[in-house]
């Protein structure tokens, strides 16, 4: 089994594992527990990746940071500010216990300076999320995923906990919201038409005479402003059609339909409501039958008698036409049919007469809506009056054209606005945002922030590396101010020329301070499914010198994987991928700025951060993420 650091041949067997404390600083050795019996506060996911010997390691490190920290407080005279629950892994102990003295027990209030972080021993603290959504949200996302039952999430999907369960869902959820969304989106843009615009093809009664006449090889008519294809000789002979009425009006030869007729209240006394009152004298032709309604229907086309708005002007007080709807009618037939040589009465009242005459040669559409009567007669236009549609578009297809040009317009204005935005940042403010002052830079005398900088590696070789890592060290800001730390995932063989793998290849190019010390693997939470969800990772703190000698404290995390791992020597232990490389820092500045509890992990980071860069770790202001093979500017820190 290749070693995962360059110093894993000074590592002693866990049984001889003893921290290296000074002569006079030797703690009381804690109660051995039963060997037969686990303390019962260590959890199982810890028991698994740390033996009894690194527990004891960290009790002895944990105590040492303790006793320095009570005996700074006693010489500086001010009062001790001890975390709670800091507990041996090893015995349960109290280990605050041991160093609190009675004239040192007294709390003041904390700060930064003087809180010290716990190491958790129990289960990790869940997050706990106080706004007033949330509860509509996990209803929400159970809701439409109700179909996935929790006990298909268990076993097929390895979903074992009602955290993972319920995140499964919250992501279906989130998936269905984005499907809604589209969907939608499609719909406004390519649906609304279909739904709402429906096309017309226009039609003449010109055009119907001179092009789809008797000597047309596609023969035409029209039956109260619909187009119906006669070309079938069959079809014309069962209707009773002749050469004459091809390309020609034949709505007087026809009974309207009985889902028009019937709609109807307001026919002559003594008649059916199935028979048709055009022009007098020709009731007798238009004789109701179903075998001729069937007919019509089948040969029925998407086609209308197209009228223009001059005709109507021009020919609405001879043929007596208005417009309605879209829809032109005539009421011609009905102005015949009362008149002395018709012979009917006004059956529509001599009030609504007055009014119909009124509206000849307009649009009625606004005149009668505002009229209850006239709408009850619509009905009876459809069916006996209609000629066919005004030339022009539908309501339909205008308010659809709006939609779309709106739509269309907003879009536009919002890449237009990002469009600008981004130039002006680019042009204007960008140079002030990112503005290096004086105190940002190397040497200045005020105070500068501290920046953590992080860089990922996997299979890097030497060259690489150590280009980013002098990078790093060469930009204009101060050494003492930025502390950097190198992730090796795993322990991954590289191209290097000595067929070196990556934290062998790290551990040669970092000045460690404490070479005495061992190198004890710590457990940590990584992102994995089963037995990879945990894993062990050694902290090593030292120096990295740059090639123009430039030193920068760092501190080199090599991720080693779990006793099983190591033991077997699987191939590619500890790796669980730059992602959860990243996590580790982003969750231990997490867990230090909300004074939470630390991993054992964590817990080593604060310690080697806090000696390395000379406070604690809560006081670093910006973090800077950069991959092994990546090298920055020399101005990137004051900059960013």
């Amino acid at each position: 089994m290749q070693p995962s650091s360059g110093w894993s041949q000074h590592r002693p067997p866990p049984s001889a594992i003893a921290p290296a404390l000074p002569a006079n600083n030797t703690p009381t050795r804690a109660p051995e527990t039963s060997p037969n019996k686990a303390p019962a506060n260590i959890p199982d996911r810890i028991r698994e990746t740390m033996s009894r010997a690194s527990l004891k390691y960290l009790d002895s490190r944990t105590e040492q940071a303790l006793k320095h920290d009570a005996s700074h407080i006693q010489a500086s005279n001010q009062p001790l500010s001890l975390a709670p629950g800091v507990i041996s892994r090893a015995t349960g102990q109290n280990l605050n216990t041991k160093f609190a003295s009675p004239g040192l027990t007294k709390r003041r209030k904390t700060t930064s300076a003087t809180r010290r972080m716990p190491i958790s021993t129990g289960p990790y603290k869940r997050y706990h999320d106080s706004s007033w959504i949330r509860p509509y949200w996990r209803f929400f996302s159970l809701l439409v995923t109700l179909w996935m039952p929790n006990f298909v999430l268990d076993k097929l999907l390895k979903k074992e906990t009602p955290e993972k369960r319920q995140a499964w869902r919250e992501k279906i959820a989130l998936c269905l919201i984005i499907m809604l969304i589209t969907a939608l989106t499609a719909l406004i843009s390519f649906g609304l038409s279909s739904l709402f615009c429906h096309p017309v093809e226009p039609i003449s009664l010109q055009l119907l005479s001179d092009n789809h006449g008797a000597a047309a090889a596609r023969r035409l008519t029209a039956i109260r402003g619909r187009i119906y294809d006669v070309t079938n000789p069959s079809d014309a002979d069962g209707l009773g059609l002749k050469p004459s009425n091809y390309g020609d009006d034949s709505s007087w030869m026809f009974a309207p339909f009985p889902e028009e007729s019937q709609k109807c209240k307001h026919w002559p006394s003594g008649k059916s409501a199935r028979n048709c009152y055009s022009v007098a004298g020709y009731e007798s032709q238009c004789a109701p039958s179903d075998k001729t309604w069937g007919t019509l229907r089948r040969i029925r086309t998407n086609k209308w008698v197209v009228y223009q708005w001059d005709d109507v002007l021009r020919r609405g007080y001879i043929d007596k036409l208005f417009v309605y709807n879209e829809k032109v009618y005539s009421l011609k037939p009905y102005l015949a049919s009362i008149s002395p040589e018709g012979g009917y009465d006004e059956f529509f009242g001599s009030n609504l007469t007055q009014s119909l005459k009124n509206i000849i040669g307009t649009d009625a559409t606004i005149a009668v809506s505002r009229n209850a009567a006239l709408q009850k007669l619509v009905p009876c236009w459809e069916s006996q009056l209609r000629l066919g549609r005004i030339e022009g578009t539908t309501v339909g297809c205008v308010i659809t054209s709006g939609i779309m040009i709106s739509v269309t317009v907003i879009l536009n204005l919002m890449i237009l606005i990002k469009l600008v935005c981004a130039v002006l940042f680019d042009w204007a403010f960008s140079l002030q945002l990112t503005k290096i002052t004086k105190h940002f830079t190397r040497g200045s005398s005020k105070r500068v922030p501290h920046v953590v900088i992080t860089v990922t590696c996997y299979n890097e070789n030497e060259e690489t590396i150590r280009a980013t890592l002098d990078s790093i060290a060469m930009t204009n800001y101060a050494s003492s101010r930025k502390i950097l730390f190198i992730i090796a995932d795993g322990d991954v063989e590289t191209t290097d020329e000595k067929n070196r793998t990556t934290p062998q290849i790290l551990c040669s190019m970092i000045v460690r301070t404490d070479d005495l010390e061992p190198i004890v693997p710590l457990p940590y939470m990584a992102i994995g499914e089963g037995p990879r969800e945990f894993n062990a990772a050694e902290v090593i703190p030292g120096f990295y010198i740059s090639l123009n000698g430039i030193t920068v404290p760092c501190i080199l995390i090599i991720k080693v994987g779990t006793k099983r791992e190591r033991d077997n020597n699987m191939p590619k232990a500890g790796n669980r991928g730059k992602r959860d490389s990243q996590l580790i820092i982003l969750q231990w500045l997490r867990n230090v700025m909300m004074n939470d509890h630390l991993t054992p992990l964590e817990f080593e980071l604060c310690r080697s951060a806090t000696q390395l860069a000379k406070l604690n770790p809560d006081q670093f202001e910006y973090l800077l993420m950069v991959d092994a093979d990546t090298t920055i500017d020399i101005e990137c820190i004051p900059r960013l």
